[in-house]
């Protein structure tokens, strides 16, 4: 018989999610625990190839997948590791945290060039965690008998979780018409399922205030910002944080320094209002004296970004926490469950970038 981890972290007295991250060299382990146990793997006899094989075997025959106790949550290709990006940190923080209750190993995988990670591939995990809008590779996982979660949207072929964003807009534009607002615009993204539940989160509250809604209001041509743990934007030039203001103002009788027709904007995140704010600004127009905005994700004071802006607020940790314990139940009734679809709460949060109109509309 060969030897196990198990049989390493019983012999230690640890847990065997550790055994795994030190055999595989991971750096978070501390260098005098990795060398003990180390030390115990060569006094013990253990082999990784020869234990992965044995278990493979054994499990195949009763027509089973092995178990290797492993998640992978898959990222979308963005230029910088997530665990450095404000937004993503606290997520894989809420993952990382159930994990390790749960004594599972969570692995974080880039997507390259439109592949799926070699570990996927290969089925060394037991299931994934999906962010982004990616069916057909939701598709490939299961064919593969893999669960999965799919992170902040819905999908009819896996489980899901997200934040409720129609909600969160609704109280965004709510809270606008609640301080006298009433020509607000709308700032989306293209081809961003998101969006369309948070544009529709915006006509609901504007319908319900009995304000016709124009569509020289609404502009959802353009694309996300790219943001670092730096900066909300990279300065492309083309998209929503650079072009929202300019394109809005535009179409809504505003040019050069000339006032536009709507006194406040509702913008898909934080990331697109600090750019609306900086281009404003550079415009002369002041917020929130001259212009009110709202965002989404409340993660302007991780960058440092003056006025703070008022935004809708989710537990990114808890909803981190919540996509590995879905995932885990979904393992654990051996990929049969029923599909789940969990759609966290959102809060509006009011800091600096909000006020009364100065002029009535």
């Amino acid at each position: 018989m060969s030897v196990t981890q198990q049989q390493i972290a019983d012999k230690l007295k640890i847990s065997r999610s550790l055994v795994a991250r030190a055999l595989r060299g991971h750096t978070e382990v501390a260098l005098s625990t990795r060398q003990q146990i180390e030390a115990a793997a060569l006094q013990l006899g253990y082999n990784e190839s020869t234990n992965h094989n044995a278990r493979q075997l054994a499990t195949s025959r009763y027509g089973r997948r092995l178990k290797t106790n492993t998640l992978a949550v898959v990222f979308p290709s963005m230029g910088l590791s997530p665990r450095r990006m404000p937004f993503f940190a606290p997520l894989i923080e809420g993952m990382e945290s159930a994990g390790e209750t749960l004594d599972l190993d969570i692995c974080v995988c880039l997507m390259r060039a439109g592949k799926l990670p070699h570990l996927i591939q290969t089925r060394s995990v037991d299931g994934v965690i999906v962010l982004g809008e990616v069916a057909v590779h939701i598709d490939a996982i299961r064919n593969m008998g893999m669960p999965v979660v799919a992170f902040q949207s819905s999908s009819e072929n896996a489980h899901s979780i997200a934040r409720d964003d129609r909600k969160g807009i609704y109280q965004a534009t709510k809270h606008l018409l609640d301080l006298g607002h009433q020509r607000i615009a709308f700032l989306g993204i293209k081809n961003e399922p998101t969006s369309v539940l948070r544009l529709e989160g915006y006509r609901d509250a504007m319908n319900e205030a009995g304000i016709i809604i124009h569509d020289e209001w609404i502009e959802n041509s353009l694309s996300l910002p790219v943001a670092s743990s730096e900066s909300y934007c990279n300065g492309c030039n083309k998209c929503a944080a650079c072009l929202g203001w300019e394109l809005l103002r535009n179409k809504n009788g505003g040019s050069g320094k000339s006032r536009p027709a709507f006194s406040a904007i509702v913008c898909h995140n934080d990331l697109v209002a600090m750019g609306v704010i900086d281009h404003a600004q550079s415009d002369g127009f002041t917020t929130p004296r001259d212009l009110s905005i709202t965002g989404f994700d409340d993660v302007s004071s991780q960058y440092h970004f003056q006025p703070e802006v008022t935004s809708i607020r989710f537990s990114r940790q808890e909803m981190g926490a919540g996509a590995v314990r879905l995932l885990h139940q979904a393992i654990e009734a051996d990929n049969n469950a029923k599909l789940n679809h969990l759609i966290f709460p959102t809060e509006l949060i009011v800091h600096q970038s909000t006020a009364s109109p100065t002029m009535q509309n």
